[in-house]
């Protein structure tokens, strides 16, 4: 079983009421309209769950390898989004970049989610080349330092 957190910080933490003015925002899975207009909703939550399948596809990489906060914020405005990892199959992927639509309406539900991850693991064998998923690994690792 997996669980998804809002990694231990509550939505005024997030939103900037609380009391600690240095929170430190999770950026690298926050949806655009969150962070540009602090709005959280299912939508936004939906754009999280497709990074952290991008993070377990990667074997636990950092999301937007080699980029700041900052950098990674500039990424999204001029609409890219993290690449496929060259081990991860194409449908898996098509689904993450589902859930990484510009407009949270395009987004899927988490119930559509659930059937088409049924149906890609009723139709695939093998999700991820895990020999390549390990060259992948080191090369993002060597492309971090």
């Amino acid at each position: 079983m997996c669980k998804i957190t809002n990694f231990g910080r509550d939505l005024d933490n997030l939103r900037g009421n609380g009391n600690d003015n240095k929170t430190r925002l999770p950026v690298r899975w926050m949806a655009p309209e969150t962070l540009w207009s602090s709005e959280f909703s299912i939508e936004s939550d939906v754009w999280s769950f497709g990074v952290v399948v991008w993070e377990i596809v990667t074997l636990g990489n950092t999301p937007y390898p080699g980029m700041s906060a900052k950098e990674v914020i500039e990424y999204l405005k001029q609409g890219s989004r993290l690449s496929r990892p060259k081990h991860c199959k194409e449908d898996l992927y098509l689904l993450m970049m589902k859930c990484w639509s510009q407009k949270p309406s395009r987004r899927p539900k988490f119930k559509d989610l659930v059937h088409e991850l049924e149906e890609i693991e009723r139709d695939t064998q093998v999700y991820v080349t895990s020999i390549r998923a390990i060259d992948d690994v080191q090369e993002y690792a060597i492309t971090t330092e």
